[in-house]
């Protein structure tokens, strides 16, 4: 994950002012990725099936928070996409969310951007 310049942390393409949830943020790919955008500016949310992974990534990234569930349980990950508080959202009142699952159970991919709400 690189900006335009192909720098990660770099001015252009950075993710400076933008909240960024990660899900699968505890390892391998997702973790990285989560590293990749903290050292872009961005703030984070990780979430993660297993608590002591995530809790170990969290003391790592300083993340704004961390949710522990199966993102394959859709109506799990729903709910928690719609709970979004207004202080993980960006500058513009969004949080971008990109889902991307792998496996046999895979929950189908989706990304999309929430409004904070008025609450």
């Amino acid at each position: 994950m690189t900006g335009t310049d192909g720098d990660a942390g770099g001015a252009r393409g950075g993710f400076a002012g933008q909240t960024v949830v990660v899900v699968g943020g505890s390892a391998g790919i997702g973790l990285e990725t989560a590293r990749q955008v903290g050292a872009a500016g961005g703030e984070l949310v990780l979430v993660a099936r297993d608590a002591g992974r995530l809790q170990r990534a969290a003391d790592e990234l300083n993340p704004l928070s961390t949710a522990v569930f199966d993102a394959r349980d859709v109506e799990r990950l729903e709910r928690f996409i719609t709970e979004l508080p207004g202080e993980r959202a960006g500058g513009d009142g969004t949080a971008a969310v990109s889902v991307r699952t792998h496996g046999p159970q895979a929950a189908e991919h989706c990304q999309c951007r929430v409004a904070a709400s008025d609450s």
